[in-house]
């Protein structure tokens, strides 16, 4: 007879697939129609990552400032298509393409900022440390940390010289590669273009995407502000979620951004119509962030 723990643990485990299930239905995507997928947010869903609960979120404040967003760019979005790329856009921290069940559990983990509290708490950045430095200074077994230090040399990554916040954003590579993948109706190389390019800011662009020479063709303009808009939302999410800044802090931090980008003032002029829009409607996200 299975015990009281074990019959939590269950129900726990069903909560969080019917959680994954339902956001995906929103959008009319049956996500256990992709296995590999599905799998994965079950991954990026569980006790050692809440990656999709921050998707799920990054989705209720776009839907909040929808409206706002609506009259502020020249080009009507579809929401649909909106709302599923921020779905998938995180999919790569499960690992690459090609990774196995206990591989995706190993970078799964290695995404946590639980693992490295620590280092935190002795005022370090673990973003800038070395890979091999930040495993070492984690809470993670010595166990797993072969593991982790195994497998990542397996993928050629150089653990020692390699800094945590350039191995974080290869994430963006493998979201692309794992959806591209798809071939499907739904799930197509333009969505996933989408998807993977919301650390375009951050210097990765998977899918090579070109803002400076965008054509004026419709799929064209709304795949960019797609990812434009997905853009600002994560990492206004993850200034004022992990880094502890205000909402005033955060978007003075996303304007810096902005301008010390390379890209001519048209297509930083985009991003600042998107981030009025966010310094706008802060109430209305911070609420959701709250909720």
């Amino acid at each position: 007879m299975p015990n009281i723990e074990q019959e939590i643990n269950r129900d726990e485990i069903e909560k969080r697939k019917e959680f994954v299930i339902s956001q995906f239905e929103r959008v009319g995507l049956k996500i256990q129609d992709y296995p590999d997928l599905f799998s994965r947010f079950e991954r990026l869903h569980g006790p050692e990552s809440r990656h999709f609960e921050d998707a799920a979120q990054m989705v209720e404040i776009i839907d909040a400032i929808w409206d706002d967003l609506e009259k502020k760019l020249p080009f009507k979005l579809e929401k649909e298509q909106m709302i599923l790329a921020t779905l998938l856009h995180d999919v790569g921290k499960s690992g690459p393409k090609e990774a196995t069940p206990e591989e995706q559990e190993l970078i799964v983990t290695l995404f946590d900022p639980r693992h490295y509290r620590a280092i935190a708490e002795k005022g370090e950045r673990v973003e800038d440390m070395s890979i091999l430095h930040a495993i070492r200074g984690s809470d993670l077994e010595e166990g797993v940390q072969r593991k982790v230090a195994k497998y990542l040399r397996k993928l050629g990554v150089d653990i020692v010289s390699e800094t945590m916040i350039d191995f974080w954003r290869r994430h963006a590579d493998w979201t692309y590669d794992i959806l591209k993948a798809s071939k499907d109706d739904k799930i197509n190389e333009r969505l996933a273009a989408m998807a993977a390019s919301h650390h375009i800011l951050d210097g990765k662009n998977p899918a090579g995407l070109d803002p400076e020479n965008i054509s004026q063709e419709a799929k064209a303009i709304e795949t960019i502000e797609t990812y434009e808009v997905l853009t600002l939302v994560d990492k206004f999410q993850a200034f004022v979620k992990r880094s502890g800044l205000s909402h005033a802090e955060a978007i003075k931090a996303l304007h810096g951004i902005i301008d010390r980008q390379k890209f001519p003032e048209r297509v930083k002029d985009d991003y600042r119509k998107i981030l009025e829009v966010i310094e706008a409607s802060g109430e209305k996200i911070i609420a959701k962030m709250k909720s």
